[in-house]
């Protein structure tokens, strides 16, 4: 090529057009493998869902979405099959995988009959949105809008993409190692000082009880915030480290103790009362917790927090007029709490005032935060009414990492749904293991494609539902 253009004699704007011609087929060539390596995948994932069509007697489980879902033994549907044929060896069940890399939930629609019609599933799975773009947000004044929105349809801004986002993730991995990796050694280095007796300083010690709670060792934590506060009885973060340890394993009257030595050295910490409040909630001490949310207010009158637990305690005491009132001192403070419309609309139809209910239902839609656009909704709800008609039980999973409640809200008529929730488990292992260890990236921002271990977390989670909420002794006689 080099030897091309010394001996051609071209100019040097000939020169820069071939150079961009030869770009331009190059991507062309590699969107064209990747559309053929694509047929291949989903041809093979096809072989395998007409496999499991020959077994007639099994119980089928169609799992719909996109690459979150795509895949073979590694992927949710092939470890679902799996774990529950495991479980319940009695029955056989077949999981059909009809998840495609890069649809939206447009595409999982339009094709959602012929699906039924050729699997003819007893349950469906489906885990859709996160490829969803709302059109209409477009505005014809937006062109850079427009242009982005065209090219995500392309595979290889979506492979660039995907390689942007995993350097990047490997970048933040490695600044969080070194970080890691030096404040260890200064732990160690304190830790060293302090046995020599060359560091006889409270907050040292705070640091150590940071270092092995981060660890799991939490009895070795517990010693070293204990000794800060010999150090300095003053020291209101080694008492709130302590108080974590001992809620966690349900240590209430030491919790409390905690609680009266802080209150001791500061009457006006707001954070304390709250705290306090908050325990003596979780123990269903709602009178006693509801005198501390009372104080935390007195200290902090602008507080839709300790407004929106005062309304809760009066909830559990049955004060329902109290409570109504705290729920709507909260949207005052805090226009856009969701909390607090829904306990004002659960109050509203406890006191039997449809009409404040409505209300505040059209505000909570309003100003709601939601994972999902209007199309991805309005989707979900056709593919329901779709499934309904044809009395299939339809299991909507939530995505690794995010809260379920988005997507149970989309659903007014939550009749044959169930849903799984996967924020929990997924945080928890997260912080137990590592991202790296269920996730292979992050491209949605707060989660990405799962690996091996997660869609094994995943598939575990999901047929956990299956058998307790759907396999139940008729549904076990009534296979189709």
């Amino acid at each position: 090529m080099l030897k091309f253009f010394k001996d051609a004699k071209l100019s040097f704007y000939q020169k820069i057009f071939l150079i961009i011609l030869g770009i331009i087929l190059f991507i062309v060539l590699l969107e064209v493998s990747l559309h053929l390596l694509g047929f291949i995948h989903l041809s093979l994932q096809e072989w395998r869902n007409r496999l499991a069509l020959k077994q007639d007697s099994a119980f089928r489980i169609l799992c719909l979405g996109e690459s979150t879902t795509f895949g073979y033994e590694e992927s949710y549907p092939s470890q679902l099959e799996e774990i529950l044929n495991q479980r319940k060896p009695e029955v056989r069940f077949r999981v059909i995988n009809l998840g495609r890399p890069g649809v939206d939930s447009n595409f999982i629609l339009q094709h959602l009959e012929e699906n039924l019609s050729k699997y003819n599933p007893h349950i469906v799975t489906v885990m859709m949105g996160i490829n969803d773009r709302d059109i209409s947000l477009l505005s014809k004044d937006h062109l850079f809008s427009k242009i982005k929105f065209f090219l995500r349809n392309f595979r290889v801004y979506k492979l660039t993409r995907l390689l942007y986002l995993h350097i990047r993730a490997k970048i933040k991995e490695t600044i969080i190692f070194y970080r890691t990796l030096v404040f260890k050694n200064k732990t160690k280095n304190l830790y060293k000082d302090t046995l020599k007796g060359n560091l006889e300083y409270d907050w040292t010690y705070v640091k150590l009880g940071w270092h092995y709670k981060n660890e799991g060792r939490f009895q070795k934590a517990e010693e070293m915030f204990k000794k800060a506060i010999v150090l300095d009885p003053l020291n209101t973060w080694a008492y709130r480290e302590l108080i974590q340890i001992y809620t966690q394993n349900n240590r209430h009257a030491e919790v409390e103790e905690l609680f009266k030595r802080l209150l001791e050295l500061n009457h006006f910490d707001y954070h304390t009362y709250m705290g306090w409040g908050w325990c003596l909630f979780d123990e269903k001490k709602y009178d006693r917790a509801e005198e501390y949310f009372k104080k935390a207010i007195q200290i902090n009158p602008d507080s839709p927090e300790a407004y929106l637990w005062l309304g809760q305690t009066y909830i559990q005491q049955q004060k329902f007029n109290e409570a109504e009132d705290c729920f709507k001192k909260v949207i005052l403070l805090e226009p856009v709490n969701e909390r607090a419309y829904s306990a004002l609309i659960f109050l509203s139809n406890l006191l039997e005032n449809p009409e404040d209910a409505q209300r505040y239902l059209f505000l909570k839609e309003l100003f709601k935060v939601k994972y999902y656009n209007a199309i991805t909704q309005s989707n979900f709800r056709k593919l329901h009414d779709i499934l309904k008609r044809r009395k299939i039980k339809l299991v909507c999973v939530q995505y690794p990492m995010r809260s379920v409640q988005p997507l149970k809200d989309i659903f007014k008529d939550r009749e044959g749904i169930v849903f799984v929730d996967n924020e929990y488990i997924f945080k928890e292992a997260v912080k137990k293991e590592g991202y790296n260890v269920y996730f292979t990236d992050m491209f949605a921002g707060d989660f990405g494609h799962c690996t091996l271990k997660g869609n094994r977390l995943l598939a575990e989670n999901i047929a956990n539902v299956v058998l307790k909420e759907y396999f139940s002794p008729e549904i076990q006689g009534d296979t189709k």
